[in-house]
Order: C-alpha cells, then sequence, then structure tokens
C-alpha cells in the first residue's frame, strides 16, 4: 500500500475537502491507495470481468433447459 504525505496551504485544496479550513492556513493531506478497483469500468472491462467469472464458476443454465424445468414443475400440478 503506498501512503503520500504532503504539506500544502488549504486554498489548494478542492472546496469540498477544505470546508471550513481559512484558505491561508498549512495543511496536511495524506492520500492512502486502498488497493480496491476502480468504481467505474468500461463495457470491455466489464465484459472481460464477466467472461472471467464464468469461465471460473459452473456454467449457467440455457432457455431451454429453463423452459423444460418450469414445465416439468408445472407438469407436477396437473
Amino acid at each position: 500500500m503506498t501512503t503520500i504525505v504532503k504539506t500544502v496551504t488549504a486554498n489548494t485544496l478542492p472546496d469540498e475537502l477544505r470546508a471550513s479550513i481559512d484558505p491561508s492556513n498549512t495543511v496536511r493531506v495524506t492520500v492512502e491507495d486502498l488497493g480496491l478497483p476502480p468504481r467505474h469500468r468500461s463495457a470491455d472491462e466489464v465484459l472481460k470481468a464477466i467472461n472471467e467469472y464464468r469461465s471460473r464458476n459452473r456454467p449457467g443454465t440455457s432457455l431451454d433447459e429453463a423452459v423444460n424445468r418450469i414445465r416439468e414443475l408445472r407438469d407436477e400440478w396437473d
């Protein structure tokens, strides 16, 4: 995990981070890499992740299999 600590003037911070701190004050900013994946992925990245998941896990149910299972359940009630 990477950590960066930097001392800067508060006026260099975005308003949402500075809040009520006087812009002329000196502040210490600490940034830590949490190692989390980005929240937003491109469509290609999402499709790649889906395909990787599918390759590691059992195959899903095909449409025909699902329809047959539903019909079997339905027929139990007839």
